[in-house]
């Protein structure tokens, strides 16, 4: 009797259970728009960098700015002391004025030497011999205004237009060495030339020039976030300090490179032009928003349904009391909710039979 009974509870056990979940009436839930921003920190960079190399060689005297500081095109940054430059400038000054007489003396002669070989009073050698001494002096002037090149545009007062005996009345001469383009100060690579007495070299790394008219900003994000992101979006870029959001354009979007990373990837966006490059600050960071006008949608997990892996459905009920199966795609997950896109709209309603 007892073994009896024990079967009994089991088959009404096993009914109820089995019954009623087929008996369950299915629910109903309605389609939300999306409206929280989802947001990243990114480290700011200046989209481009222009290391600038020392025209001369010589001994830092006095330094107007320090690295982090934002200079306009054509400020000056080192007052340099340089006997090698001084004695270059004097040397390629006198050579210039000694050869630009003998290159007009030369072009006179050339030019009569032209008229006797018309009237047949010279030689063509004759005249090709004065025309290739024109030649020569006339590269000779090319080669003293290369190297006055490197030195003139470092003195005040447009100096190098003097006469020699002007220019040695501001002996020693003091050089001046200027920005070339607007930006933040950065040391360069090797020693730092940002100190009085400091010894500099000809072609080596002087200091780096950060153009922030525009910034790069690059920030992780994880593969189940990847969705959001594709090249050519637009997103936000708010900036704390100070206080401004640009519009950014993704560049690209790559795997990390970084070991036990695993399934996360690095964005990379590029800014607008911005207004007032002096105020950024490079190193700082900033929030990278997506903007409101994504058609992203949120419904719960629970309404969702696969039929095979990757691929994802809703059932929607239709204004005939029908349902349509609408195929849909997860951009996130988040708690209970997903973050999808599909042909869909806020306020539709979604049938679902609960499982729990």
């Amino acid at each position: 009797m007892m073994k009896y009974n024990y079967k009994l509870m089991l088959a009404i056990a096993f009914f109820h259970l089995t019954g009623c979940q087929k008996s369950q009436p299915p629910k109903t839930v309605s389609v939300q728009s999306y409206q929280e921003h989802s947001q990243f920190k990114g480290k700011i960079e200046a989209y481009s960098q222009s290391p600038y190399s020392s025209p001369i060689s010589g001994i830092v005297s006095e330094v107007y700015h320090q690295p982090g500081e934002y200079v306009e095109k054509d400020t000056p940054i080192f007052k340099v002391k340089s006997d090698q430059a001084q004695q270059t400038l004097l040397t390629q000054l006198s050579k210039r004025h000694h050869t630009e007489s003998k290159y007009q003396q030369t072009k006179r002669q050339e030019s009569v030497y032209k008229d006797l070989l018309n009237e047949g009073a010279i030689s063509q050698n004759e005249f090709l011999e004065i025309s290739n001494r024109r030649h020569a002096y006339e590269f000779e002037m090319v080669e003293i205004r290369h190297q006055l090149d490197k030195i003139c545009p470092l003195l005040e007062d447009d100096l190098c237009n003097q006469p020699l005996s002007e220019i040695e009345k501001h002996l020693p001469l003091v050089l001046i060495i200027k920005s070339e383009d607007s930006g933040i100060l950065h040391k360069s690579q090797k020693e730092n030339p940002f100190a009085i007495g400091q010894l500099i070299k000809q072609n080596e790394p002087l200091f780096v020039l950060a153009n922030t008219e525009r910034i790069h900003v690059e920030f992780a994000i994880e593969d189940h976030e990847s969705g959001l992101f594709t090249p050519g979006s637009q997103v936000k870029i708010k900036i704390q300090r100070p206080n401004q959001t640009l519009l950014g354009t993704v560049e690209n979007i790559q795997p990390s490179s970084e070991k036990n990373t695993a399934e996360q990837f690095i964005v990379h966006v590029r800014s607008e032009t911005i207004s007032e490059p002096k105020s950024i600050r490079i190193g700082s960071m900033a929030n990278i928003e997506l903007p409101s006008q994504h058609d992203y949608l949120l419904i719960p997990h629970k309404a969702i349904f696969s039929e095979k892996p990757q691929s994802y459905f809703v059932e929607k009920i239709l204004n005939n009391k029908e349902t349509k199966k609408i195929a849909i795609k997860i951009i996130q997950s988040m708690g209970w909710y997903s973050i999808i896109t599909g042909e869909l709209e806020p306020n539709d309603q979604l049938l679902y039979y609960d499982q729990s």
